[in-house]
């Protein structure tokens, strides 16, 4: 078992030599940059209510085989059981916005990343419209000698519910809105998501 000996700073964590930069390790920078692409597929799956293959392929994108998500009630979830939650016919409307990255560490090698973040979440729980602002504390992998980043662990915590005001100014889409943007994105998502394949 590795030990996480945890380092605010990438940058100032030497290398095997004593000097310098841990070469290719994460940082910030790599992080907020991965958070936000992962949010940002997540949206775009999620508006089109994509179908399980797609969220299969997000997972192969972005999540390790032993990925965790603990649920603000304390249930875990795996990977199969994240397609499930995310395909419920009951869930409509999912958007997340990055709010804020509030702390960032990683192991002395760089490999291993732990961060806080928050997020605004917009969604609909059979056709309520709920706006609310979660936490999540995150575990991140860097895989191999390349830039590729995946979740093997996340938690969730309560969210704290925006006002109703807040909710009809940002103009939140129901459930037949957003299923009338299925046809216009989900052949360009498709098409993104192959061709990330083909340059993986």
């Amino acid at each position: 078992m590795e030990l996480l000996i945890l380092d605010n700073s990438v940058a100032a964590t030497p290398t095997s030599s004593g000097k310098g930069k841990v070469k290719g390790g994460l940082n910030n920078t790599k992080f907020e940059a991965f958070l936000t692409s992962y949010i940002m597929e997540k949206n775009l799956l999620s508006i089109v209510t994509a179908e399980r293959e797609d969220w299969k392929f997000f997972i192969e994108t972005f999540h390790a085989q032993d990925f965790c998500l603990i649920r603000p009630s304390g249930m875990p979830l795996d990977n199969s059981e994240y397609i499930d939650a995310m395909t419920n016919e009951k869930l409509s409307n999912l958007r997340e916005e990055l709010v804020a990255v509030e702390s960032f560490k990683t192991t002395k090698c760089a490999t291993v990343g732990i961060a806080t973040y928050t997020v605004k979440e917009i969604f609909s729980y059979d056709d309520v419209p709920t706006e609310e602002i979660a936490t999540f504390s995150i575990v991140v992998e860097k895989i191999g000698n390349g830039e590729k980043i995946l979740v093997s662990h996340m938690h969730r915590c309560n969210g704290r519910p925006v006002c109703q005001q807040t909710r009809q100014r940002n103009g939140y889409p129901n459930r037949e809105q957003g299923n009338k943007l299925k046809k216009k994105y989900l052949e360009v998502i498709r098409r993104f998501l192959k061709k990330k394949v083909r340059l993986r």
